[in-house]
């Protein structure tokens, strides 16, 4: 018998144990006015010393946009970068950030914005499809535990069962419940962040480790209202930087 040992880190507020009413909606900054297709205004936004992912998710919490980002490298996490904006678009904002880094590039794919780099969506297991998914009612965390799960037992039938535990996150807001036929786990982790909206999914894993599910996890969901934005962001630079320098710097050396 095969056993696997899932391990999470997300650091999330355990707070009162049922879904936002109406009014709550709005003081988690949830706009569900807003349609497909539609980017806010940026007023302002200034940071300064951050590294070019702090900058996206202060960016995505401060204007409530749902983020998807399905390419990192090391310079994204380790740089420091500087960033003063003022009435702009959000996505002068993005390119202004991205302009840090090389070869990023984002698209809007429903609500939630996709920060990638050429060539990499092609290789990835997050293209991977589902025949089947469902959830019922429950937290963001939870939600991406049984994703994760879902997709563990679609690359390896032949194990059994799992064993570990996990946050499971956020109880402020849950998700409503949700089945999807014939899905990519990237649709999925969309669908998970669009709904939540102050979400956004970060891939943790070097571009050549794409196409594998490691046991720290390919991504996590980091949700905006996290007590340590930084501790998030700190635990992706540490699973990016235990893979070593890329490729070309390896082969460099």
């Amino acid at each position: 018998m095969s056993y696997f040992s899932i391990r999470t880190t997300c650091c999330v507020v355990l707070a009162t144990l049922v879904a936002p009413t109406g009014a709550q909606f709005l003081a988690l900054g949830h706009d569900p006015q807003r349609p497909e297709g539609a980017l806010p205004v940026v007023r302002s936004f200034k940071c300064e010393g951050a590294s070019m992912l702090e900058a996206l998710l202060l960016l995505g919490q401060q204007e409530h946009v749902p983020l998807g980002i399905e390419y990192l490298d090391l310079e994204a996490v380790q740089k420091p970068i500087s960033v003063n904006l003022h009435q702009t678009t959000f996505a002068e904002a993005l390119k202004r950030i991205l302009s840090n880094g090389k070869g990023y590039s984002w698209q809007l794919e429903g609500r939630v914005v996709t920060v990638g780099h050429g060539g990499v969506r092609q290789k990835t297991a997050l293209n991977r499809v589902l025949p089947e998914f469902s959830i019922p009612k429950c937290s963001v965390q939870e939600a991406n535990n049984a994703l994760w799960m879902t997709l563990y037992n679609q690359l390896h039938p032949q194990v059994r069962g799992t064993l570990g535990d996990y946050n499971p996150g956020n109880f402020r807001y849950l998700l409503r419940p949700l089945k999807m036929h014939n899905a990519s786990v990237r649709e999925i982790l969309h669908r998970f962040v669009s709904e939540r909206v102050d979400a956004a999914w970060v891939v943790q894993v070097p571009s050549d480790h794409l196409i594998q599910l490691p046991p720290e996890g390919l991504w996590r969901i980091i949700e905006y209202d996290v007590p340590d934005l930084r501790q998030e962001i700190e635990a992706v630079r540490q699973s990016l930087s235990a893979y070593g320098p890329p490729p070309a710097a390896r082969d460099a050396d």
